[in-house]
């Protein structure tokens, strides 16, 4: 880790720890750094570092400090920490099967973490093995950050849905997570403008190309609206499923059709479902099995089929 990594990370636990907002000399008496001769100079190193922070989502307050004239940081737990997750105890033990058959050897600290405040799992054993492959990080790679923070170009090989792979010189000036994935948003000098880039869609090695401080961040840059997705990526289900599984379409966000003489008849229920993400959703609705059926549009039909059938052929001989 880089002196100034270690500094960001120190900052924010003593920012996160502290009950009232710290002053600048506060600051400095708790975490030893920005201590050297010259205050103006530490002054300013604290200003970079806390830009930095803020432009990595960590929300950084100045607040009053009470019976004082002068100004303090802070920052709140409630708006810097996850929600708690909430699993059920099948998540937690699908999660906790995940880890039997994992290889890595950090996956069960973070199992700890998550588990620490779900319940306990159900009783499982699996006599299966079973073969995960990761498309993904779960986080980008540690270089974007650090060149994010140091504020270094990088160029990297990316990969588009409908195009050959290209070479990118970037100028990073943040990273984002939208429905799972990390994008990097920044300056695309072949392009001549701001892009974002899924992460998960780099190829090979990234490359730094400047020395720190190659560029400057805008100073208003709407990370929302950057990784906004176009309005064809998401597409509006609608199918039947049986009455069991009807908790699934209305847990995310969908409407199932008022009953009907026929549908209790039938035991199926028609449902609609809007902004699904195939990508995303793809696994969950394949999970459901023959509980429910999609029926427009067709391409979405089209793709459950061909992936059932896949799998059928993956699985043929051991099944």
């Amino acid at each position: 880790m880089s002196q100034k990594t270690e500094r960001l990370v120190n900052v924010t636990i003593a920012l996160l720890e502290t009950r009232r907002p710290l002053s600048f000399t506060q600051l400095q008496q708790k975490t030893g750094y920005y201590t050297g001769q010259d205050h103006d100079a530490a002054r300013r190193m604290f200003e970079r570092d806390k830009d930095d922070l803020r432009s990595m989502g960590v929300p950084i307050t100045t607040e009053p400090i009470p019976y004082s004239d002068d100004f303090g940081y802070i920052i709140s737990r409630k708006e810097y920490e996850l929600p708690d997750p909430a699993f059920t105890r099948e998540e937690i033990t699908a999660l906790a099967l995940a880890q039997e058959h994992a290889t890595s050897s950090d996956v069960g600290l973070t199992f700890a973490k998550i588990a620490a405040r779900a319940p306990d799992p159900d009783f499982v054993t699996s006599t299966h093995s079973v073969g995960l492959r990761i498309t993904h990080s779960l986080y980008p790679p540690e270089v974007l950050a650090a060149a994010v923070v140091d504020r270094v170009t990088v160029t990297f090989t990316y990969q588009t849905p409908h195009a050959e792979p290209s070479v990118r010189s970037v100028d990073p000036y943040a990273l984002a997570r939208r429905r799972s994935r990390w994008y990097l948003i920044g300056f695309d000098h072949g392009r001549d403008a701001i892009r974002a880039f899924r992460v998960d869609r780099i190829i090979g090695t990234i490359n730094t190309d400047s020395e720190r401080g190659a560029f400057v961040p805008p100073d208003e840059l709407d990370l929302a609206n950057e990784i906004r997705p176009p309005a064809d990526e998401f597409v509006t289900l609608t199918g039947v499923v049986s009455e069991p599984f009807a908790t699934r379409i209305v847990s995310r966000g969908g409407t199932i059709d008022p009953i009907t003489p026929d549908s209790i008849q039938t035991g199926w229920l028609s449902f609609t479902l809007l902004d699904v993400d195939l990508l995303r959703d793809l696994p969950w609705l394949l999970e459901c099995g023959d509980q429910l059926r999609v029926t427009s549009p067709q391409h979405v039909v089209d793709t459950i089929c061909e992936t059932l059938t896949q799998l059928l052929n993956d699985h043929r001989d051991s099944a």
